[in-house]
């Protein structure tokens, strides 16, 4: 879909989800990019917080997508 984001995975208070910032077009990407994206996220963006490490993040791509990897509390 044009300009909106998709969760591929929700659980264990960890949601991943891919966005589509093009707003002409809609698109897909194949999953080995989402992957890349969220493995650079659990090596790049990493922090302590309350005595745990954590990781996550967002990242943004020049041609119009993202990767976002959050805490949620619904998953």
């Amino acid at each position: 879909d044009k300009n909106s984001c998709h969760e591929i995975w929700c659980k264990d208070d960890v949601s991943i989800r891919f966005c589509n910032q093009n707003e002409n077009e809609g698109r897909t990407l194949p999953l080995r990019n989402i992957l890349d994206s969220v493995l650079v996220l659990m090596h790049d963006c990493v922090a302590v917080y309350k005595g745990e490490t954590v990781a996550g993040g967002f990242v943004d791509h020049p041609d119009k997508w993202s990767v976002v990897v959050q805490v949620d509390d619904q998953c």
